[in-house]
């Protein structure tokens, strides 16, 4: 992976680990022991003795040079007493500061703006483990980052900045902790100011300091008791040394005695439960110490504050908040309750709910626990309505009507019950709330309706709340819109629609609406969610009758599960009437999720177009290995009935993949040539190393459950075959040519510069979009095709106007292309075109067949050989590249074994515009006429399709077929004349198609006479539905070699379609949905890709 892209820090760390990790070469002359370190391109080795280091560094170098890499002699340091890594000096006493770092700091000028002091305090902070009591030096430094401060440099914030440069120069070395030396030890201890955290060892009888941690207190923590502060002190110690104390016994040592019961608590809440959550996962012991003998971490405690100077604003803002603090709280002690009145006793706000008419028939309804009918309802308000949609929650306690939220852990002391609050009693009751200084609202909309809620409910409060004049009085109105006025006449027009209200009641249904939201959700991958926004469902149900609603997340979650089984049981029908199906197989991951993919396609038998669904998107736990993904795509194929039917599972390269096949398939010979082509030890394998997650027992499979697993022939995916020839094999021509070597790598070095700094760089984006009319495509990271289309790009737009490209280039300050450069690029798409062409024909998901992959494959050999010469010249740079891809074409690795293959052979003899024209071999093609023949005679008609059909006269046959017959997706065309002059296809020319009049059928054909005429007939296009489908009256020009067809052409030469599935199923994993379940995402992706099958 080149350096530049941001996945290239975690590709070469990734390496750096194999390299270093024990298990990788297990020889003793490759034993690196323990002690070693090792980040991105840095490697430490450690040793106490000469003799042991000396071995080490051996085994280092023959680990080195195991990985094929090298080492930069003056780069490397040996037997060193003292070495600098990583920004640290590491000696036999423990690890210090850097002192050339150090001086950086200590001679920073005084910072002049906040930009300035965050830099230096973000240099000083890579050495807070070294500074005791950080945080509470720097506070006075850190508050003068905030927005809300002026910066002003004070004499305090001087101090500070002298106080952490001295003790920069003074910081001690800290000790490196021992795995075989005593216990840790963390002492904690809290202020309003600060929490500080000291990580000791007991080693050789004392106690080490390994690292110092503090932090200033957070504003949101300051206001709790000491006990809590204390806690969180402990909290943050294990998150800051969660490295050293995870999985060993050791010893917090604190001044605040009730800590020592911390696990004592019966019943906590809140952020007291979370933080002993947290703490659940350490093994630890809290020992207590006075705050005298714990001076280490007591400091900054017991720090005295010294007086500001005299006019001190913060002092003077800090008495004026506390003044006005305690006149609130001896308002408050006087103030009793918050809602206040007679109407709020029991008797009476019973009587009122009774007497409200919206409250009334609810009210009569759970008094006699009788739940009313819909129709009954109708005819009342939107508050009855939402209350009888509530029933189930509703009760009565001494007579009010109140609704009750049932605690999760179903002890009913718990519940929480809300007063169900009568129309006219509801504005009084926001506006003793905001007046009330005891409630804490302070006008705010979202306190006063959180305050309310704990008590009291009524439909649509929030609404009620938002409107109270209180709020309106205090909050900024929004201004009425202004329509803007034109200068002319007809500027500006505005149009709407309406329609009477009966119009709508006669034409939408509540089925009506489902559909619209299940469509709208399901095929735009909206968020679940977004069912209970009221902008979705005002939008949803516009101009909708009153009777109609969007319904809720649950009922939506319903729908789904229904629309599921309803698609799949279609699906099933479907691939029962079928009789040959293809399947395509692949992995996937995403945020740490592994998934099985499978598609499948079938050649509708009347219309021979190929139709496609998707069949699951399976959570593969545990490693993928060969036994789980032959066993999981075993009871994919029995789900749908499919097990029998299935001529081709095509999948990538993957090593696990070609094994089960190897093992489980039913042809195991055939799976085992087409799956054990030899790799290259340098491309990619693909050994589907994928997220070991945790499996449970009930997931494992044992040998019984594999006993039944079957699958499929194997199909090696042949677009993932050319991309490795375009990458890995034409890397061997750099190999081969040091001149072709050098012009390719400075060609490409200037290139993905042009891409990387128009993609980073607005300045340089938007002066090739002005210069050229369009931006640079960029080459992607997973298939070759879109690298070859960039430079194919930048090679049109050179030979367009080369002068215009240099200005525009040199202008948007980009490096330029030598002349050799530019004609070694123009060689290289110009070799290069024939493999993108392949690669984008077998890619196709429309109309493909299998009996395209030999002639695309010999094709674009032929062209390969054809462009070794350009403008007839032969080429000067990019021969080695084409004799290279030449070559490797029908190595074993590539395509060998698919040219000899005699079902392949077979299924290319049957597509209409090849037949026969791609063999060249005299012999091996009368070989293959007789073939067809032979499995012709086998062929049983079904007797819709009999020799009957030909018993008519040539002239009817002509006539029907020529007036009924579908046209070709790709490009099928009705039969032109030979006077009449067709433009050829770029795709006809790469095959070298030349069209033949069709000859009519005679009477009575056998075998041989339909196989001759059909190798007669050439027609422009794939010609496959003019040849293979049924006329309107149901008849076939060639009856048995259709069968043929269905057979053999079914199966699909690479895994494209599985991998559009997963495109689609990405777009569910967007931010707002990533918590999808796993059975919800398998059923969205599916329901999106397959809405035809139930949406209906």
């Amino acid at each position: 992976m080149p350096f530049g892209l941001s996945a290239a820090p975690g590709v070469f760390q990734t390496v750096t680990d194999r390299l270093m990790r024990p298990s990788m070469i297990p020889t003793a002359e490759c034993d690196l022991g323990d002690p070693y370190g090792v980040y991105l391109d840095d490697i430490c080795v450690a040793g106490d003795e000469f003799q042991y280091m000396l071995q080490k560094t051996y085994a280092l170098f023959n680990r080195v040079r195991a990985s094929q890499m090298k080492l930069k002699a003056k780069k490397c340091f040996l037997f060193k007493r003292r070495l600098e890594f990583l920004g640290f000096v590491l000696t036999k006493d423990g690890i210090s500061a850097n002192e050339d770092k150090v001086a950086r700091i200590v001679h920073w000028p005084v910072p002049l703006n906040r930009t300035e002091l965050r830099s230096w305090l973000g240099l000083a902070g890579f050495y807070s483990r070294f500074i005791d009591h950080m945080a509470d030096i720097a506070a006075v430094l850190y508050d003068l980052l905030r927005d809300c401060v002026p910066f002003v440099w004070s004499p305090a914030c001087q101090e500070a900045l002298d106080r952490l440069k001295t003790a920069l120069t003074t910081a001690p070395v800290l000790g490196v902790a021992r795995a075989d030396k005593g216990p840790f030890s963390v002492h904690c201890d809290a202020s309003q100011r600060a929490v500080a955290c000291i990580l000791s060892q007991e080693q050789d009888g004392r106690q080490v300091v390994l690292h110092y941690h503090s932090r200033k207190m957070p504003t949101n923590k300051r206001p709790l008791c000491a006990t809590h502060v204390e806690l969180y002190a402990l909290v943050e110690a294990t998150r800051a040394f969660r490295l050293y104390l995870l999985g060993r016994t050791f010893f917090f040592y604190t001044d605040h005695y009730a800590l020592q019961w911390l696990r004592s608590f019966k019943h906590p809440e809140g952020k007291l439960a979370r933080w002993l959550m947290r703490l659940e996962e350490f093994r630890f012991e809290i020992r207590h110490m006075k705050g005298k003998d714990l001076t280490n971490a007591d400091a900054l405690s017991r720090r005295p504050d010294r007086p500001c100077s005299q006019g001190c604003k913060t002092c003077e803002r800090m008495e004026q908040r506390d003044e006005e603090r305690d006149k609130v709280v001896s308002f408050l002690i006087r103030q009793v309750s918050i809602v206040n009145g007679d109407e709020w006793q029991t008797p009476n706000l019973a009587k009122a709910q009774q007497c409200d008419p919206d409250l009334k028939p609810i009210y009569d309804a759970v008094k006699a626990e009788r739940k009313p009918r819909l129709q009954d309802i109708v005819g009342f308000g939107p508050i009855t309505r939402s209350l009888w949609v509530q029933f189930k929650s509703l009760v009565l306690q001494s007579g009010v009507l109140k609704r009750c939220f049932e605690h999760s852990s179903g002890d009913p002391e718990l519940n929480i019950y809300q007063i169900v609050v009568p129309e006219k009693q509801r504005k009084e009751l926001v506006l003793q709330y905001h007046t009330s200084p005891s409630s804490g609202s302070h006008f705010g909309v979202s306190k006063c309706y959180n305050l309310l809620k704990e008590r009291f409910y009524w439909p649509d409060m929030n609404t009620t709340v938002r409107d109270c004049k209180v709020h309106k009085f205090t909050k900024d109105q929004i201004e009425q819109l202004k329509v803007k006025q034109t200068q002319v006449a007809l500027k500006r027009k505005s149009s709407d629609a309406a329609a009477p209200d009966e119009f709508f009641k006669k034409r939408v249904t509540q089925s009506d609406v489902d559909r619209a939201t299940d469509n709208l959700i399901i095929r735009h991958r909206l968020p679940h969610s977004i069912v209970d926004s009221e902008v979705f469902q005002n939008a949803i149900l516009l101009g909708c009758p009153s009777n109609v609603s969007v319904g809720r997340r649950q009922t939506f979650r319903k729908r789904l599960d229904k629309h599921y089984e309803k698609m799949k049981k279609n699906l099933t029908e479907k691939l029962k009437k079928v009789r040959y199906v293809a399947t395509t197989a692949d992995g996937w991951s995403k945020f740490r999720r592994g998934f099985l993919g499978m598609t499948v396609s079938w050649i509708d038998p009347d219309t021979m177009q190929r139709e496609r669904a998707g069949l699951a998107l399976t959570r593969l736990k545990g490693s993928h290995t060969h036994e789980k993904l032959a066993y999981e795509m075993s009871k994919i194929n029995e789900t749908f009935g499919i097990s029998s039917k299935t001529t081709k599972c095509t999948t990538d390269s993957a090593a696990n993949y070609r094994k089960a096949f190897t093992v489980f398939s039913s042809n195991a010979t055939n799976s085992q040539q087409n799956g054990s082509a030899q790799m290259d030890d340098e491309e990619e394998d693909e050994e589907e190393q994928d997220l070991c997650e945790p499996i449970s027992l009930e997931d494992a499979l044992d040998s019984a459950e594999l006993d039944g697993v079957t699958l499929p022939d194997h199909q090696r995916c042949a677009a993932h075959i050319i991309n490795l020839l375009a990458t890995t094999d034409a890397k061997e021509a750099l190999t081969a040519n040091a001149s072709y070597k050098k012009l390719h790598d400075s060609t490409e070095t200037t290139l993905r510069e042009w891409w990387r700094k128009q993609s980073r760089s607005e300045l340089v984006s938007t002066a090739i979009q002005d210069g050229f009319g369009v931006k640079l495509e960029v080459s992607g990271e997973t298939r070759w095709n879109s690298e070859f289309d960039a430079k194919l790009q930048i090679v049109r737009l050179i030979d367009k106007d080369e002068e215009k490209f240099k200005t525009v280039i040199e202008g948007a300050g980009l490096t330029l292309l030598t002349s050799t450069e530019i004609k070694f690029l123009r060689e290289f798409v110009h070799v290069m075109q024939p493999v993108a062409m392949a690669l984008d024909i077998l890619q196709r998901d429309k109309n493909m067949f299998a009996g395209y992959l030999i002639p695309t494959v010999l094709s674009m050999e032929a062209q390969l050989k054809l462009r070794r010469s350009m403008n007839g010249k032969p080429l000067k740079y990019c021969d080695v590249l084409a004799r290279t891809l030449i070559t490797a074409i029908r190595t074993s690795r590539r395509f060998s074994h698919y040219l000899e293959d005699e079902e392949l052979r077979l299924a290319a003899a049957l597509i209409p515009c090849f037949k026969l024209d791609w063999e060249k071999d005299e012999t091996k093609r009368a070989e293959l006429k007789d073939a067809l023949i032979r499995r012709a005679e086998r062929i049983e008609l079904p007797s819709d399709e009999s020799q009957t059909q030909h018993s008519q006269q040539k002239e009817n046959d002509s006539q029907s077929q020529n007036t009924g017959r579908v046209a070709d997706v790709e490009g099928d065309a009705e039969w032109q004349a030979e006077d009449e002059p067709e433009e050829v296809s770029a795709e006809d020319a790469f095959f070298g198609i030349t069209p033949v009049a069709p000859a009519s059928p005679a009477a009575l054909e056998t075998p041989e006479q339909e196989v001759e005429r059909f190798l007669a007939t050439r027609i422009p296009g794939q010609g496959v539905v003019s040849s293979f489908a049924k006329a309107p009256n149901g008849k076939r020009d060639f009856p048995r070699l259709a069968e043929m067809f269905l057979q053999l052409n079914t199966g699909l030469p690479s895994s494209a379609s599985v991998e559009r599935f997963f495109s689609e199923c990405g777009r569910s994993f967007i931010a707002l949905r990533n918590r999808l379940g796993d059975a919800t995402l398998e059923i969205e992706v599916l329901l999106a890709m397959n809405w035809h099958y139930w949406d209906e």
